[in-house]
């Protein structure tokens, strides 16, 4: 049996770009909102995006735990929504402020808060 997983197609390096997911992020968030976010330089998105200077390995993890807590967050909540909830209290995160523990303790808990609230579960 041919493991589909041995090799991935050459736009495979494209498609899951670091530079690829940060360009959507300042795509739907802005360039100014997305480096207050993830905590950068605005400079920095604009010279990682054209290629004179790499993103750091930890910059590079924040990007994609940002990336994936809005895709999921997405799923639930109106693109409207989603800044609220980022930034104010939730319960299902005793209190907690979203972004706050998505910058300190990474995607996990953020994501199991919004599965939570998906699932009608009350804190």
């Amino acid at each position: 049996m041919i493991d589909p997983f041995t090799s991935l197609k050459p736009e495979g390096e494209t498609a899951f770009s670091p530079i690829g997911e940060l360009q959507r992020l300042v795509t739907v968030l802005g360039a100014a909102t997305a480096a207050r976010v993830l905590d950068i330089d605005r400079a920095l998105i604009s010279r990682a995006v054209k290629g004179s200077e790499r993103l750091s390995n930890e910059v590079v993890r924040r990007i994609q735990d940002l990336s994936y807590v809005l895709a999921r967050a997405l799923t639930y909540f109106y693109p409207d929504e989603i800044g609220a909830w980022l930034m104010g209290p939730e319960p299902q995160l005793g209190g907690r402020v979203p972004m706050m523990v998505l910058a300190l303790e990474g995607p996990k808990d953020v994501v199991d808060a919004i599965d939570a609230i998906r699932a009608g579960s009350f804190a």
